[in-house]
């Protein structure tokens, strides 16, 4: 552990240096012995500081960098799909479960802020990392042999890179185990289940842009803690986890807190890490803010010169040749001055500000631009395909820490559904903000989820999009009939273009839930129960139109569960069962694999051909109607009776 702490320590100056440019402090440069110094930005009265005539302001470019990278990662819901762990249609119905809860969850866990503050780490930083924790200390409470205890829910902690630290020379991945240094008050230490620590002498103080936690004076109240982690191993199958303070044990040995749904140590660290750029060379990874400080720095002193020059050079003086004035110039307007002796009054010659400086400043704003992938749309480039091409290379730029964020939030869910599943052990209600409206499950307890805790995220449901292109995209759906004029609005009013496609993706879902059953057998496809009979399924008497009743159960006919349905749209499963038997996994079915997948593919033909000749009767009707519409109208005075005929007058049109 103390080599680690070593390390963290080495690079925690250049951590800690972009957030405090972040934060608006920008006159701070790493001294000789790699402590972080503030440069004087005041003149004080004793004439110490800086001197008077020097300017240092801040345009702050580097806090609006940062904002766009964080609401570009943080601006959509991520997409959290279930993928149950078998074809069983419980463990099918539990991962779609835990979808609903991800999304109650997204909520009441406040993964949005939690998210923004990873994010923020991150960018500015280099690394962030949260931890998903049970907290027992919130209500309600109940009684029981020991007391009062809190019903608990899931809660999340964010540690910065200085907070968190590993074996030396690995990967964070890589390591078997993890540490994390914060200061805490002695108050809160005292409050943790389970302390035994007795009384602590306050060891820490906590410097708000987070340089040291080792400096302290006897005022200070806050104390140094240490949690270690220890991941599971053939040594130690449950794993480790130490709580220190003060040198010592502060908290009975634990098991490693990460465990699924059976109480296992799950071999995967506690905490979630996410960084901007991987550093193939280091055990820490690089953010992008260390890269913004010298173009800040750049643009803040090209702002101070200029502001400098125009109090050197613009400061409108007065000069008077062979003469004086009798009384002090001030700067009351209007003043009228009078002067000894035959002296010429004049104004003092502004010079012109060297160009230079706004060159200078210019280029740095281009190249924080540049690093940052946030280009400015060159003036030149007017044609609409030049500025996509222009925005999509910055988007490329950034889809690799868009697929971080996704694998970030992915495990992040995973870890928080292992402790629902563990301790949601009351019936709960959960409101879930669902697509048609809110949603309620009313006595929900973590054993519904039945061990699915394989959460996914794709990347693409994390893209940011602006409100322009998400209008172009359903405007084109709905120029090409893919979508009704009412859906088309309610997407636009609605700012969002999601709802769109998530019919299209059930049904690629169904289709492929159809083929995973297969995989795993044709017995597991054809033992799901019958289904009744819907719309044109309906057998009904010839005679009165009433549907048929099945004499043997005194009930309407039903059909196998695994054909498709009338509400599905088979042309797309169509297309997803013919992309699979074009691969090689289809030549490695068994004949049974084989015939019930295309006993399933015929079922889809024999629909499309019946919804043909369906859609060919009804065009027949209306041409028929049509046609009897038209021989029923008496013909006009003005119409010819036959082509060619002329209408009367027409011999005495003029040429």
């Amino acid at each position: 552990m103390a080599r680690g702490r070593g390390r963290m320590r080495d690079g925690a100056s250049e951590r800690n240096l972009p957030l405090k440019f972040w934060r608006g402090n920008q006159y701070v440069f790493k001294g000789e012995d790699g402590i972080l110094v503030n440069q004087n930005t005041i003149t004080l009265n004793n004439g110490q500081g800086k001197p008077r005539w020097r300017v240092r302001q801040v345009r702050n470019l580097f806090l609006d960098v940062v904002a766009h990278e964080v609401s570009a990662a943080t601006q959509r819901i991520p997409s959290y799909e279930v993928n149950p762990s078998t074809s069983d249609p419980e463990d099918i119905s539990a991962a779609r479960l835990g979808e609903k809860v991800a999304r109650y969850g997204y909520d009441k866990w406040n993964l949005r802020s939690v998210s923004e503050r990873v994010v923020t780490y991150a960018v500015v930083a280099d690394e962030g990392f949260a931890w998903p924790f049970w907290d027992s200390s919130i209500g309600p409470f109940h009684l029981d042999a020991e007391g009062s205890i809190g019903e608990g829910e899931v809660g999340i902690r964010v540690f910065g890179p200085n907070e968190v630290y590993w074996e030396p020379g690995l990967k964070f991945d890589e390591s078997r185990w993890h540490a994390v240094e914060q200061a805490r008050s002695v108050e809160d230490v005292y409050a943790m289940e389970g302390y035994q620590g007795g009384v602590l002498t306050p060891d820490a103080a906590h410097d708000v842009d987070g340089i040291e936690h080792n400096r302290y004076t006897q005022h200070t109240k806050l104390v140094l803690v240490t949690e270690y982690l220890e991941r599971p191993s053939a040594k130690n199958p449950q794993g480790r986890w130490l709580t220190l303070a003060n040198k010592k044990v502060i908290v009975p040995e634990r098991p490693y807190p990460c465990t699924d749904s059976d109480g296992n140590a799950v071999d995967e660290p506690v905490l979630h890490k996410l960084s901007y750029f991987t550093d193939p060379d280091s055990d820490r990874d690089m953010g992008l803010g260390r890269h913004l400080i010298d173009p800040q720095r750049t643009i803040n002193d090209c702002i101070n010169k200029m502001l400098e020059w125009k109090n050197l050079a613009m400061n409108p003086q007065v000069i008077i040749r062979n003469g004086e004035f009798k009384q002090r110039l001030t700067d009351e307007p209007g003043a009228v001055y009078h002067a000894v002796g035959s002296g010429e009054v004049t104004w003092r010659p502004v010079p012109d500000m060297p160009a230079a400086l706004n060159n200078i400043k210019a280029e740095a704003v281009e190249d924080m631009a540049r690093i940052a992938a946030q280009n400015d749309i060159p003036s030149q480039v007017e044609s609409g395909r030049g500025i996509q091409a222009l925005i999509e290379k910055d988007q490329n730029r950034r889809a690799s820490f868009i697929a971080n964020v996704a694998e970030f939030h992915s495990r992040l869910m995973r870890h928080c559904l292992y402790l629902v599943q563990k301790h949601y052990t009351e019936p709960r209600l959960l409101k879930i903000r669902g697509l048609y409206a809110a949603e309620r499950i009313t006595g929900f307890k973590g054993a519904q989820l039945r061990g699915q805790a394989d959460v996914s995220v794709f990347p693409g449901s994390l893209e940011p999009r602006s409100r322009a292109n998400i209008e172009q995209k359903i405007l084109n759906f709905a120029d090409r009939g893919w979508i009704s004029p009412e859906a088309a609005m309610a997407a636009i009013n609605g700012g969002t273009a999601e709802a769109l496609i998530l019919s299209y993706e059930q049904d690629v879902g169904r289709a492929s839930e159809i083929i995973q059953k297969i995989r795993e057998g044709p017995e597991v496809l054809f033992n799901q129960p019958d289904r009744p009979r819907v719309g044109d399924e309906v057998q009904r008497d010839p005679v009165t139109g009433m549907p048929m009743i099945d004499p043997a159960t005194g009930q309407p006919p039903t059909v196998p569960g695994w054909m498709p349905r009338p509400f599905d749209r088979v042309s797309i499963h169509k297309t997803v069962f013919e992309d699979h038997m074009k691969t090689s996994e289809w030549d490695l079915f068994s004949p049974e694999q084989k015939e019930a997948e295309l006993l399933y593919y015929e079922e889809i033909l024999n629909i499309e051909a019946r919804n043909a000749a369906r859609e060919a009767a009804m065009q027949q009707q209306m041409a028929s109607d049509l046609g009897t519409a038209n021989a029923a109208r008496p013909p006009s005075a003005e119409t010819p009776d036959q082509p060619g005929a002329t209408q009367p007058g027409a011999q005495d049109a003029p040429a």
